[in-house]
């Protein structure tokens, strides 16, 4: 039971992380918008790049959170 309790809170602080990088990540990506095509700079290519690297990151807590999630039914099936 102390197992699935923990593993519960590492399915929340995943899912927690998944969301903030998401949510990171589109707050670059409006800054890169903004940056290539509103107010034109340099850097707005190096922004793109990063949002796709932290969508990217997102999606692996995201992963992350799937998997634990199907640890916690197994264990929850094989204790009833």
């Amino acid at each position: 039971m102390n197992k699935i309790k923990n593993l519960k809170l590492k399915a929340k602080d995943s899912k927690r992380f998944c969301i903030v990088f998401l949510i990171l990540s589109t707050y670059v990506y409006m800054g890169a918008v903004n940056n290539t095509y509103i107010t034109p700079a340099s850097d707005g290519a190096f922004l793109f790049y990063l949002s796709l690297v932290l969508i990217g990151i997102g999606l692996l807590f995201f992963y992350r959170y799937n998997k634990i999630k199907i640890k916690i039914k197994k264990m929850s099936a094989d204790e009833e």
